[in-house]
This record gives C-alpha cells, sequence and structure tokens, in this order.
C-alpha cells in the first residue's frame, strides 16, 4: 500500500530543491487519506520543475508508478533519474508522433496506464492587438495540442483502466483573462473549453477527466520574472509585492506543494464522481 498523503493540512512538505526526487514527500503520520494510487500508472508531462516535479513526487510518495517526460533532458535526468517507477524521457509535448512512442512506452513499461496529467505550456506577455499572429498559434499550440498529444493516445489504454482519470493543468487565466497576456488567456481558454468536451467524451469510456487551474505559483518562472525586475528586494518581499498588486487575496504566491495534492486527488478512485470540474488553486485570484 502507498504511503498516504495528508490532504488539506499543509502539514506534508517536501524539499523544493533538485533533491526532491529522493526525497519526494515528508509528510507526518496521524490523520491521513489512502489516495489508493499504488501501483497505478501515470504519465505527467513537464514533470522536471515546478507544478509538474510536485504532481510525479506525491504520485511517487503514493505508491504510483510515473512516466514523465521534459525537453531538458540534463534536468529531467538529474531530478529523477530512472527506477522501476519512474520512466524519464526528454521530449517535446508539440511533437505529436513523440508523445505517441511516449505513451506506448509508458503503458508497456508499467502494463496499464490509470491516469494522465497534462502539464505543458510556457507564458508569454503581449496585448490583445499587439501579439503578432505568430504568438497566437504558438500559444494554442503549446496549450491546447499538448493536452491532444498526450490525451489521445493514452484513450485505450486508460479504457481498460478501473478507475482512469485525466487531468489538464490550467490557469485562471482561462476564465479571468489578463489584458497583458492575451494570446496566454485566450490559450487557456480554449483549454478549459477542451477540457469540458473531452469530460462529456469519454465519460462514456468510464474515464474522468478535470481541470486545475492555476494562480501565481512560485515556481522557477516567477524565480525568473523575480531576477529580470532586479528590484533589490529579495524574493519573499518582491512575490509578496507582486501578490498584493495582481490583487491575490490571500496575499502571496501559491507554492507547488499546494497544487500536487489537489491533482492527486483528482486522479484518486476516492473523486469518481467529480467530472468536468475546473478547481482553482489561486489563493482566491480570479474567483
Amino acid at each position: 500500500m502507498g504511503r498516504a498523503t495528508r490532504i488539506g493540512s499543509g502539514s506534508g512538505r517536501y524539499s523544493g530543491s533538485n533533491s526532491l526526487g529522493q526525497d519526494i514527500l515528508k509528510g507526518e503520520e496521524g490523520d491521513a487519506v489512502d489516495l489508493k494510487l499504488a501501483g497505478r500508472g501515470y504519465v505527467v508531462t513537464g514533470g522536471s520543475r515546478g507544478v509538474g516535479k510536485a504532481i510525479v513526487a506525491v504520485l511517487l510518495a503514493e505508491g504510483a508508478r510515473v512516466a514523465t517526460c521534459a525537453r531538458d533532458a540534463e534536468v529531467l535526468a538529474g531530478v529523477w533519474g530512472e527506477t522501476d517507477r519512474v520512466l524519464a524521457r526528454s521530449g517535446d509535448v508539440r511533437d505529436r508522433a513523440w508523445m505517441r512512442e511516449f505513451v506506448d512506452e509508458s503503458a508497456a513499461a508499467f502494463g496499464a496506464l490509470d491516469g494522465v496529467v497534462a502539464n505543458a505550456g510556457a507564458g508569454v506577455t503581449g496585448g490583445v492587438l499587439s501579439t503578432p499572429p505568430g504568438v497566437w498559434r504558438d500559444q494554442y499550440e503549446v496549450k491546447v495540442g499538448s493536452v491532444l498529444n498526450v490525451v489521445e493516445p493514452a484513450v485505450g489504454y486508460l479504457a481498460l483502466s478501473d478507475s482512469a482519470a485525466v487531468v489538464l493543468v490550467n490557469g485562471v487565466t482561462a476564465h479571468a483573462p489578463e489584458p497583458d497576456m492575451a494570446a496566454v488567456s485566450a490559450a487557456r481558454a480554449a483549454v478549459g473549453s477542451v477540457g469540458k468536451m473531452l469530460a462529456a467524451t469519454l465519460i462514456s469510456e468510464g474515464i474522468r477527466v478535470n481541470t486545475v487551474n492555476l494562480g501565481a505559483i512560485g515556481t522557477d518562472r516567477q524565480m525568473a520574472k523575480y531576477t529580470a525586475a532586479e528590484t533589490g528586494l529579495d524574493f519573499a518581499a518582491w512575490s509578496a509585492e507582486e501578490a498584493r498588486r495582481r490583487s491575490v487575496p490571500v496575499g502571496r504566491f501559491g507554492r507547488a506543494e499546494e497544487v500536487a495534492p489537489v491533482v492527486a486527488l483528482l486522479l484518486s478512485p476516492l473523486a469518481s464522481y467529480v467530472v468536468g470540474a475546473g478547481v482553482d488553486v489561486a489563493g482566491g485570484l480570479g474567483g
């Protein structure tokens, strides 16, 4: 049986360092929930950093087997290496043929697939009239395309599972667009629509589809923005100021480890009646 993760208490923490693959999750004994993920197989895209990395960690802590991919082979290998419960491959989620091969390899390695987490996509700034046409196309491809590229080849495998689930990691800009991130907001809205359509289409196959919408999460991407800003503030002070500027009700950025348990719960058989939902993990932003 997998190690149970405490849900909702905030007490389950893991190290944010590159040793995460070894540390995985440092929780507490006591009032815990077994998510019943042990022995199951999952595919998580974008698992080398940030939220994707945290999701892989929680699934492993629950006793699951995880296949993950990212473009940077060196970072991916440094975080996860490869064991009998982790399959890590470098590739581009926009490459449909490669993604099919990756999904097939994952299913063969684990003997089955029980779930997919579509977690990929970088942000870009630009207004609705100033963003070049190519950027609009690129954002649609990396967000909507990456979802379809991993979900479509997985459907046949997922249909054989007794508890199949797909989680799309999206953003609150799907329903609360940011004017200075026009292409991102539009692509996120499209992902939200695709999620609803997938949920309606796949439930007849016994496959649940849900979406998690992220707000401002303190990942490497935010650290890069902090470094570029050169404000003279430390990261904690800068991120608190950014949270205030963006009117985040809780007054701070979120953490990747606050996202991962929500995704794990949606993958779990315990969430068997949750279908087509959009769950905001955003500190009240966009609500």
